[in-house]
């Protein structure tokens, strides 16, 4: 995950010690003392960055939401990149700071107020946030399949009863029996899933040539 890590420089001895915490998780770090280079331009770098940004970490302190300070600058930056900041933005409390104080950008979501390592409670934080967002995406996954298969297993069935009325009609002597009515059946999920594939193939072909 890409993450831009804004702090206050007083608070520059705690924001390595997260830039390292994770880093040491896999994350890639914006972290603004290593990450520049001599004659880059600041500001046009660090805009750079945060575009490429998946995230925010923000240290909460009564410096860096001090008006005027670089952190609010690029806490803006959050604002007009995430309309809301939930599962985007992280504030972080390393110094016991009034709540009024805070933007409400940062309010709207759950200050997180570590009772012991901060930087390990930012990558456990971090880490949870990922395993809900995949367990979500499993289980949206899980019941886009199910629903395709009952869609599926209706358009069988409903192909099957137009099988069996048209075979009725041809054959008004003939009594329809189970092994009849299976493969009646049969030939409905067969027949479903070839217009399915038909349709599917005809919808690729469009999206290529567009």
């Amino acid at each position: 995950m890409k993450l831009f890590l804004s702090y206050a420089s007083a608070d520059s001895r705690i924001a390595e010690d997260v830039h390292l915490a994770l880093v040491g998780a896999g994350h890639d770090v914006f972290f603004d003392r290593p990450s520049l280079l001599p004659g880059d331009n600041f500001e046009k770098q660090i805009r750079k960055d945060f575009d490429a940004a998946d995230g925010l970490i923000f240290l909460i302190s009564s410096n860096s939401v001090r008006q005027g300070s670089y952190a609010r600058t690029e806490l803006k930056y959050a604002q007009e990149k995430w309309a809301h900041p939930e599962r985007r933005v992280l504030p972080v409390m390393v110094e016991p700071t009034r709540f009024e104080e805070i933007p409400a950008y940062l309010r709207a979501v759950t200050i997180l107020q570590p009772e012991g390592n901060t930087a390990a409670e930012v990558v456990d934080t971090l880490r949870k946030w990922h395993g809900t967002d995949k367990a979500e995406t499993k289980s949206a996954n899980l019941f886009t399949y199910l629903i395709r298969w009952l869609v599926l297993l209706l358009s069988g069935i409903l192909l099957a009863v137009l099988f069996g009325t048209l075979f009725s009609y041809l054959y008004p002597r003939v009594n329809i029996d189970s092994s009849l009515a299976s493969l009646f059946l049969l030939t409905g999920m067969v027949t479903a899933l070839a217009i399915r594939g038909l349709w599917h193939a005809m919808l690729q072909r469009i999206k290529w040539k567009g």
